[in-house]
């Protein structure tokens, strides 16, 4: 039984009374109730382990606009309804659901079928015949950072001429003079929030006020700098399609999958300009299809969000993982999310999170998107070597002859949470090859792929072992296997399995972890963050070096033909030297400029090739495998 629901019971009793105010009378009642409803809360809070104070945040906003209704703030009357609807939603959630598993799980699933019910629905392009005045609706959070909030703002007045706006900036309790730089600026709608609620919560108390006057909302951080045509060319990938709920630019600096790597030099704000309006020329065919990302700058078809009501947008605090989450559970109701990797849009990174605290909250919301799907959302970020992308989507890979109108046969395995099986069929199409037919099979169950035309054939399969009997009579030219092979238990049944899968120069694709990199060290020794991702790296026993792991793929009679580095644009620091020497001593073998090298790079993906079956031995032909095997 909840022993908090005389607590709840309050709060919702005060944000009815808050909704329907009116007389001075009320407004006095409704403060002496919130000032009731805080101090409970503080007691309440007391008892939680690392509390995050949100509910007492609400209520200090809902008190500041309670205490004000005779002064100038912009939009009182709404912002007062939004702050306490949004503080009966969290409430419902902190003090009814969050600690209750049964209840979690029984939200989830009412979540899941929501979007079961909305899959088969017919998706209707109703924005275009919404009769908003604005084509789009731009808005932000800031907390302080306010020469990085001039800076975008200053962008966006200079790059969206093209295009009927209107734009409102939420000062989320900033003390460094934010909102009264800004409250005299007539470009734009400033909205006041008197403490610091996060940026979520600030996002949806926004979205609650019912203020926009957009067809499209568009969401931005406020440390990016955009680029002409920025939201003109996202505007027409999202008008492509109904099916279409969000679309995401790229850029320089975010989750790897997401980003481009643009030329030296961009240093400043003129130098991203002239890239942006070199770059920044609409393509459909540089639209690519994504099953998760993150959202400095994302826009959003109204009408989607407005089916799902409020969910998740507030459950992860501070805010990680949540826009991804967001973006699965829209997949899931048959929308596509989409990035337009023909706009570019330069990001800081780090306009609303301490850097130091950044860990902590990756974790956290790491842990909650686990809890609920299963899997990490890391899991979804993989990485195709640039060989095997464009050798697919031209209709070759490198020593792989594909018969003129033969099909390329390719085989995904742990394809239903990876991005690599959409970013081929995109470079297919891109490429006109009519000539790859694409296969996928996994351990468990398919995300989506429903939307895109015919789909991809799909088979479950009980454990990674029974390779050998999906798609029973098929061969295949390229498997890709989306995870390290070190971490099965039995990897030779499996590379064995694979083997006889290929046809002749057929390849394997996997990914392994780098066990000499500072990162993958840091994850199995000394679990700094508290993350259940760092509970599987420590059961893992089996890391191999990459000397071990190409002995391994040659015991099975593999060639490797390639090893790439994957580079990740973060860096990590330890409190002293001796942590890192102590480190440096486990990676017997190599010297300290080799283990230098290694640390930044936690992951590299392996290309192996099924090789030609050689009958005579020592020929020519034979010791060259051997010879680039063994390198």
């Amino acid at each position: 039984m909840n022993s908090n629901m005389g607590l709840f019971t309050k709060i919702e009793e005060l944000a009815i009374s808050v909704k329907n105010i009116q007389s001075g009378i009320d407004i006095e009642k409704c403060l002496k109730e919130a000032k009731l409803c805080e101090l409970e809360l503080e007691f309440w809070y007391e008892a939680r382990v690392k509390p995050d104070y949100r509910l007492i945040k609400l209520l200090k906003n809902l008190s500041f606009y309670l205490s004000n209704q005779n002064t100038q703030i912009m939009f009182h009357k709404e912002m007062l309804t939004a702050i306490a609807e949004t503080l009966l939603k969290t409430a419902d959630y902190d003090i009814n659901i969050s600690e209750y598993p049964d209840k979690v799980h029984e939200r989830n699933d009412g979540i899941l079928n929501l979007c079961a019910k909305l899959q088969c629905e017919e998706k209707e392009p109703v924005e275009e015949m919404s009769d908003k005045p604005y084509e789009v609706t731009i808005f932000m959070a800031t907390y302080n950072q306010l020469e990085l909030t001039k800076l975008c703002l200053e962008s966006i007045f200079q790059n969206t001429g093209n295009v009927s706006y209107e734009l409102y900036l939420i000062d989320n309790g900033s003390s460094d003079g934010t909102y009264d730089y800004f409250k005299s600026d007539n470009r734009l709608k400033l909205i006041r929030l008197e403490e610091n609620t996060g940026l979520l919560l600030a996002l949806h108390i926004f979205y609650e006020s019912g203020l926009d006057n957009g067809k499209f909302w568009l969401y931005m951080n406020n440390d990016v700098v955009v680029t002409p045509r920025w939201v003109s060319n996202m505007l027409k990938c999202i008008k492509s399609d109904p099916k279409i709920g969000s679309v995401l630019p790229t850029t320089n600096r975010a989750a790897p999958f997401v980003c481009i790597q643009p030329p030296f030099g961009l240093y400043d704000v003129d130098s991203v300009q002239s890239f942006g309006e070199r770059y920044n020329v609409s393509n459909s065919n540089m639209w690519q299809d994504w099953l998760i990302y993150y959202g400095f700058v994302l826009l959003i078809r109204p009408s989607v969000r407005h089916k799902f009501g409020y969910f998740e947008d507030c459950f992860y605090f501070p805010f990680y993982y949540s826009d991804g989450d967001i973006i699965l559970s829209q997949i899931k109701a048959g929308y596509r999310a989409v990035q337009a990797r023909d706009t570019y849009v330069h990001h800081f990174d780090g306009g609303h999170t301490v850097l130091h605290k950044r860990r902590n909250s990756l974790a956290a919301g790491e842990k909650r998107f686990y809890n609920k799907y299963g899997f990490f959302p890391t899991d979804i970020e993989r990485h195709l070597p640039s060989s095997i992308a464009a050798g697919v989507s031209a209709g070759a890979t490198a020593n792989l002859a594909v018969t003129s109108g033969a099909a390329m046969r390719i085989l995904f395995l742990g394809a239903s949470r990876s991005h690599p099986l959409l970013q081929l069929q995109t470079l297919t199409c891109m490429m006109n090859n009519k000539n790859a037919k694409f296969f996928a099979a996994d351990t468990m169950e398919f995300l989506t792929l429903e939307q895109y035309g015919e789909g991809v054939p799909y088979e479950q399969m009980e454990s990674w072992y029974d390779v050998g009997k999906v798609y029973e009579g098929e061969t295949f030219d390229v498997v890709i296997y989306m995870d390290d092979i070190a971490r099965l238990r039995n990897p030779v049944k499996f590379l064995s399995a694979v083997y006889e899968r290929l046809s002749i120069n057929g390849k394997l694709y996997f990914q392994a972890d780098n066990s000499g990199c500072l990162l993958a060290l840091n994850y199995i020794l000394m679990s700094k963050r508290n993350s259940q991702r760092d509970e599987v790296r420590i059961r893992k026993t089996n890391a191999m070096s990459i000397n071990e792991l190409i002995e391994l793929i040659g015991s099975v009679g593999f060639s490797v033909d390639a090893i790439e580095d994957v580079f990740y644009n973060e860096t990590f620091t330890f409190a002293d030297l001796d942590t890192i020497e102590n480190y440096r001593e486990l990676c017997k073998g190599d010297d300290k400029a080799n283990f230098k090298r290694n640390m930044p790079v936690p992951v590299r993906n392996i290309i192996a090739r099924k090789p030609n079956e050689v009958n005579i031995e020592n020929t020519l032909e034979q010791l060259l495998y051997e010879k680039k095997g063994v390198g």
